[in-house]
């Protein structure tokens, strides 16, 4: 259990950004936590998702995560009529791939991809 929490620590060590990082070498490997909001469009909606996602970022340019989300905002679907709609419930995670185009700056600004597995329900009223 020791060693685990000191590995814990030393990845969870955060290096400098802005021009105090230029003059450090990079980093092997940092960990990542983090909460996030994403919008969509789903059945002609806007729909709002709300999640995180924990991993390692290597050499500064590469993070390799695992993420999920799950949706905020309610969504109706179906239905001609008062009462005869249903309600949307949906989630959606899986392993999520970024490249840190700027890993230098205090705002990363990344190109992802997120390859996973989601659950969707319809609920009568």
């Amino acid at each position: 259990m020791t060693r685990l929490l000191v590995l814990l620590v030393f990845l969870g060590s955060a290096a400098p950004t802005g021009a105090a990082a230029q003059d450090l070498p990079l980093d092997p490997v940092r960990a990542v936590l983090g909460a996030s909001t994403r919008v969509s469009w789903v059945a002609d909606q806007s729909a709002w998702f709300v999640g995180g996602k924990v991993g390692l970022i290597l050499q500064d340019r590469l993070a390799i995560n695992a993420a999920g989300y799950a949706q905020a905002s309610s969504l109706y679907v179906g239905g001609t009529g008062p009462g005869t709609s249903f309600r949307m419930n949906m989630g959606y995670g899986g392993l999520l791939a970024e490249y840190l185009l700027r890993p230098d700056e205090d705002l990363d600004v990344t190109v992802a991809s997120l390859i996973g597995m989601g659950h969707g329900e319809l609920v009568a009223p």
